[in-house]
C-alpha cells in the first residue's frame, strides 16, 4: 500500500491536471494488460522449481529492482513538475 500511495500521489504531482485522467488509466491498462503475462510467466516456473522457490526467484527481482531504482539519481531527484500542486 505505501508504493500504491508513494505512485498516486507522485502522478498528481508530476502529471498536469487535464492530462491526469488520462495517464491514470494508460497505467492501470497497463498493470491489468500485464497480469496474464506475469501468470504465463511464473505458472510455468512454479511447478518447475516449487511455489516457495518461484516466490522468493519473486522476491529476490522485485527488491533488485527497487535497488536499482533508489541508486538512480532521478528517482531521488524527483522535483515538482506541476507548478501549484501540493
Amino acid at each position: 500500500m505505501l508504493g500504491t500511495s508513494v505512485w498516486e500521489s507522485t502522478l498528481q504531482r508530476q502529471i498536469p491536471a487535464e492530462s491526469l485522467s488520462r495517464v491514470s488509466s494508460y497505467d492501470w491498462f497497463g498493470s491489468f494488460a500485464f497480469y496474464p503475462l506475469g501468470m504465463v510467466i511464473w505458472a510455468p516456473l512454479a511447478a518447475a522449481i516449487g511455489v516457495s522457490a518461484s516466490l522468493w526467484v519473486a522476491f529476490g527481482i522485485f527488491g533488485a529492482l527497487a535497488a536499482v531504482l533508489l541508486v538512480l539519481p532521478e528517482t531521488r531527484q524527483l522535483r515538482r513538475s506541476v507548478p501549484g500542486t501540493l
